[in-house]
């Protein structure tokens, strides 16, 4: 993680902002209450740049995603606040007719689980992006599928595009899922946990053909993580979330060297180091808030170490700590001076 190189964003000549999500909120409507799912998230990402949203489990970085996706499932779920601008359209405001059709070519998901028909071949589902997307005729579709199924990492890909799902690993049905997202070359493409079925050697592959078609057309990626490896070697930016928001937002390689929020820093401590001796990891103490009943304040002061009154009790806001920085912590100027004295 030390050797962190940050990879500028493709300039384009219209522009470089594909994505801008705005104070996204989102919650679900429960019997027993409500959830705040999302409570007031805000990011963009740029063309050719890979920004990776992390957290906890139950932080709200899948939600968010498939809120931004336009798929969540309402009841229970309900988007009730922000904006979401895919190249300046607003994609909550849009009809669902409007949404369908701009993904797979505008922006496109990669979910945790591939979630293929059981009743048609992987082959088939590939080439249908490209019957329904591109007008080509099935046995030119079935060709760019294979093609697509080879280039993903599948064996004897040409062989296998009337294989059923069923006749494939969880990990093999994950790279289908990959190769569909990718079928289209959206300009927006949002990874959640992409490779976590996957061996380390074929992660490098998937990864390094998102970085290729990235440098070819200028695809923007959102990569939704737990894998701080990953982050460190993948991507330019990071979104760290913590009950629903971002408690912080950098570049990759500043967040690594200076965490700007508490909660960001027992991350760092939590997972190993290759060039610092451990005896021992140091969990983040507590668990994560009941997002029905988010405590007042910084959700995140139950936790934390350096908690004071104000962080119980004031708002939370945003604080810029540098350009292009931000966090949500108090106290972030005097963590940094604690660090700086010891």
């Amino acid at each position: 993680m030390e050797q962190l190189e940050q990879r500028g964003a493709i300039p384009s000549a219209t522009g470089t902002r594909l994505l801008e999500v705005s104070d996204l909120q989102v919650e679900f409507r429960l019997r027993t209450g409500v959830v705040h799912a999302v409570a007031g998230l805000s990011y963009s990402l740029d063309r050719g740049e890979t920004l990776a949203i992390v957290g906890e489990s139950g932080s709200g970085k899948s939600v968010a995603a498939h809120a931004v996706l336009g798929v969540l499932t309402s009841p229970p779920a309900f988007v009730t606040g922000g904006t979401v601008l895919l190249q300046g359209r607003n994609l909550l405001t849009m009809s669902e007719p409007e949404r369908r059709r701009l993904r797979g070519d505008d922006i496109a998901m990669v979910a945790q689980n591939a979630s293929l028909n059981p009743v048609f071949s992987v082959g088939w589902q590939i080439a249908e992006l490209f019957r329904v997307h591109r007008g080509m005729f099935a046995r030119d579709a079935m060709k760019r599928a294979a093609e697509l199924m080879d280039r993903v990492g599948i064996p004897s890909a040409r062989q296998r595009v009337d294989d059923y799902p069923h006749q494939f690993s969880g990990g093999m049905r994950q790279r289908v899922g990959i190769a569909m997202a990718m079928a289209l070359e959206p300009a927006v493409l949002i990874a959640d946990e992409p490779t976590t079925a996957l061996d380390v050697t074929v992660q490098a592959q998937i990864m390094a053909l998102l970085a290729e078609m990235q440098e070819q057309t200028g695809m923007g990626l959102i990569l939704i993580t737990h894998d701080l490896g990953l982050v460190s070697e993948a991507a330019d930016r990071l979104a760290v979330m913590y009950a629903g928001r971002e408690c912080e937002t950098g570049s990759v390689e500043e967040v690594f060297r200076k965490p700007g929020h508490p909660y960001t820093r027992g991350l760092m401590r939590s997972i190993p180091h290759m060039d610092r001796k451990q005896t021992r990891l140091e969990p983040i103490g507590g668990s994560p808030p009941d997002l029905m009943n988010v405590p007042p304040g910084c959700p995140f002061h139950p936790r934390c170490p350096i908690a004071q009154e104000r962080c119980r009790t004031d708002a939370l806001e945003s604080h810029e700590i540098g350009s292009g920085r931000m966090s949500s912590c108090h106290r972030v100027h005097e963590m940094w001076d604690d660090v700086n004295d010891n």
